[in-house]
């Protein structure tokens, strides 16, 4: 992992927090529906910090499931070590579950219950142990289309890109979360989707 003995020593500058029932509107709004594959309780909202475009150390709320925790408190306090970009980070109640206008927005973020793009069944969004990071420099890649479309510019020749916040193949960002046991949509085959990690954990299993 990319992390040494004097990084191990320093707090972490991310905070999990449950959700409880009188925040929950706020924070999980419409993307925690009925018949979803998880429950409130499973999930937790987690404090990260970030380093926008602009330089800015910022703050974002990621809502994940209980059992990835650990991982994305590792992951986000090294991303800002290493100075790697992100545009915004917030809920998916930020546009109301709404994966297109997420995108568009290049909004950072995990839990979403909603169906898989261009399938029936649910999304691995519904179990909160999915990210997408900088969702418009990382666009979805399916032969022609490309999601968002305004993502097009980011979609083509990815190794020569110079935007800051893209995530390449064997790159820092991309290597730590595999490490961690994550697997990234860019090294999909039939279809790219550069914006997504997920990680398969067995919900069933009590802690």
């Amino acid at each position: 992992l990319f992390t040494n003995a004097a990084f191990a020593k320093e707090k972490s500058k991310s905070v999990v927090e449950l959700i409880p029932e009188r925040k929950a509107e706020s924070l999980l709004g419409t993307t925690l529906r009925k018949g979803c594959p998880v429950k409130r309780e499973d999930l937790r909202s987690v404090r990260v910090p970030y380093l926008n475009e602009n330089g800015e150390k910022k703050e974002g709320l990621l809502i994940v499931h209980k059992k990835v925790t650990a991982d994305i408190i590792l992951i986000f306090d090294e991303i800002l070590r290493q100075g790697f970009v992100i545009h915004k980070i917030a809920p998916a109640s930020y546009f109301d579950g709404r994966d297109d206008q997420l995108m568009k927005y290049n909004i950072t973020s995990a839990f979403n219950c909603r169906l898989m793009t261009g399938g029936i069944g649910f999304s691995n969004h519904s179990y909160g142990t999915t990210i997408d990071i900088n969702p418009l420099w990382n666009p979805y890649v399916k032969g022609k289309k490309v999601l968002p479309p305004e993502g097009k510019p980011f979609a083509r020749k990815r190794e020569k890109l110079l935007q800051v916040g893209v995530l390449k193949k064997g790159d820092r960002v991309v290597k730590l979360f595999k490490e961690l046991g994550w697997t990234w949509g860019g090294d999909w085959k039939s279809l790219k989707d550069y914006q997504h990690f997920e990680k398969k954990i067995n919900l069933d299993v009590v802690d």
